[in-house]
């Protein structure tokens, strides 16, 4: 077992922390998503610029009423790929 000093630890926790939020998009924030109802592709670096959404926006922070632009359906019945 390898023990580290906890300074050692608090300095990782918070490099890790300046990556996680830095300027690129996290894993999670990166992920594409598809309609359930209709294949529909919303790809969080493209955006949905019809729908006012700027490119860079996560699925999460889509607005709760935000609609699939094809079918029409609730962005609930989204699901990552």
């Amino acid at each position: 077992m390898i023990r580290h000093s906890h300074e050692e630890t608090v300095d990782y926790h918070e490099n890790t922390s300046r990556v996680e939020m830095g300027g690129d998009m996290t894993e999670a924030e990166d992920s594409i998503w598809h309609c359930l109802s209709c294949g529909h592709i919303y790809d969080p670096k493209l955006g949905a610029p019809e729908d006012g959404i700027p490119p860079g926006t996560p699925f999460e922070g889509l607005p709760g009423n935000w609609t699939c632009p094809e079918c029409g359906v609730h962005k609930g019945n989204y699901a990552r790929r």
